[in-house]
Parts: C-alpha cells; structure tokens; sequence
C-alpha cells in the first residue's frame, strides 16, 4: 500500500520536473511549489491506502470463514479427507499476511 503511495508521488514529482525544465523561463518560480498540494495529493493517497486494506482484510476475513465452513461440511462426510484437504489452509493465509507484512516494512 505504501507503494502505491509513493508510486504516485514519484510521478507526480517527475511530470512536474519534465514540465519546469521545458519552460526555462519559470526557473524563479520552481521554488513556490504551494505545499497545500502536496498535502492534498499526500492525504488521498493516504486515505485510499486505508479504504484498499480495510477491503482487503474484509476479503481475507470472508475467505477463511468460507473455508471453514467449508471443511466443516467435508468434515461431517469425512473428517479424514477434510484434515487432509483444508489442515494447513489457515496457515498458508498467515503464512501469505506475515510475508505481505514483511513486504511493507521494506518499502
């Protein structure tokens, strides 16, 4: 999610650096960047970060009730075929938020 932050932020920085360097003329006026916009840009970039994980932890929270409920059906048919099938199910969900997590502490 901070990535897509940046991303953006690092785009909007570069069209704004191709744009200054074509008008030589503005080269006084590069400094007055106004830091409303940065700030504006700076909170929707921050506010659609929150609304994409709030989704997706609703995502993930829905698909392991679903495999749950799942496994306890194959399991009142047959509980040996339901350990074998959906026992580690949780834990590749852990397994995949533990390694996004780490992903984002890198950024």
């Amino acid at each position: 999610m901070r990535c897509t932050k940046l991303l953006l932020l690092c785009i909007i920085l570069v069209s704004y650096q191709e744009l200054s360097a074509r008008d030589s003329s503005s080269v006084d006026n590069n400094s007055a960047i106004p830091t409303k916009f940065f700030t504006r840009v700076d909170s929707k970039i921050y506010s659609i970060d929150e609304n994409l994980t709030k989704k997706t932890n609703k995502i993930w929270a829905r698909m392991m009730k679903q495999e749950l409920k799942l496994k306890d059906k194959l399991s009142k048919v047959d509980s040996i075929a339901s350990n074998n099938l959906l026992a580690d199910g949780i834990n590749k969900y852990d397994e995949f938020e533990r390694r996004l997590g780490q992903k984002g502490e890198k950024l």
